[in-house]
């Protein structure tokens, strides 16, 4: 664990410059809230290594840097739904899904625990919001970033929003036609992404768990039975584990499924 701790530090240390576009840009920026949170405590500063010190040694070693993590709640109140979800995007401890054993063990534990998660499954439009903000981010934006470093940054980043999206609390708010309009458009995103196979390699797992998991909200009953019939992919619907290639079995049931 404190192997794993340590090396969150260091990646959200040199997470924290962000990503730097060098040159003018063909491509559309997604759309973006005007009051999207900015966290005043970056990872790689003193307040934050302080409260990585802290918690060596204790039963709950994050619990510190979750502090640092909440939007104060004189703000969080007040903002809008498209806020929340970049503000949500960009949380500096969302990192911490690295720590676990699968993906949506790390979700849960992570989402769980950080306060404009919690607001932003209240919102009823939390789904139809994350749509439009997906259907806006454009994968080729990555070639308009200057070093590899930052490319592969914004990539692991696609990663996290998409683990906040196979959540049920936020598929659960659409109906049939928005969550197969929803796979379409992760669909289209996913085929752009593969463009850009040496940055998106990792992220790309998390694109087939939540075409998985729509397909599953929606009682598709050709995956559902797939399910059933293949104990490895069911374990990956389960868990966000690949213990397998299964991209092309998912991306068949979805090709059926946008239908």
């Amino acid at each position: 664990m404190n192997k794993l701790f340590y090396g969150s530090l260091l990646f959200l240390f040199l997470a924290s410059a962000g990503c730097k576009k060098t040159k003018e840009c063909m491509y559309n920026y997604p759309l973006v809230a005007a009051d999207k949170y900015i966290y005043p405590v970056k990872p790689g500063s003193a307040e934050w290594n302080a409260a990585g010190a802290s918690g060596i040694g204790q039963s709950y070693p994050l619990d510190p840097i979750y502090k640092l993590c909440q939007i104060p709640e004189n703000i969080l109140q007040s903002m809008s739904t498209l806020g929340l979800i970049q503000s949500l995007e960009e949380n500096p401890c969302m990192v911490n899904m690295l720590l676990r054993d699968n993906s949506k063990q790390g979700r849960d534990e992570v989402l769980s625990r950080l306060n404009v998660s919690w607001i932003l499954n209240k919102r009823a439009d939390a789904g139809t919001n994350i749509i439009k903000y997906y259907e806006s981010k454009d994968p080729n934006i990555i070639s308009c970033i200057g070093v590899d470093y930052d490319k592969f940054l914004y990539a692991t980043n696609w990663f996290f929003f998409n683990m906040v999206c196979t959540q049920d609390s936020i598929l659960n708010q659409l109906d049939s036609p928005k969550k197969r309009k929803f796979a379409k458009i992760i669909n289209e995103k996913f085929n752009t992404q593969l463009q850009y196979p040496k940055f998106f390699e990792w992220s790309k797992t998390s694109s087939i768990l939540l075409m998985s998991q729509l397909m599953i909200s929606d009682n598709f009953q050709p995956y559902l039975v797939a399910l059933q019939a293949n104990p490895n992919l069911n374990f990956f619907a389960e868990t966000g584990a690949l213990v397998d290639d299964f991209y092309p079995i998912v991306l068949n049931f979805t090709n059926q499924f946008i239908k």
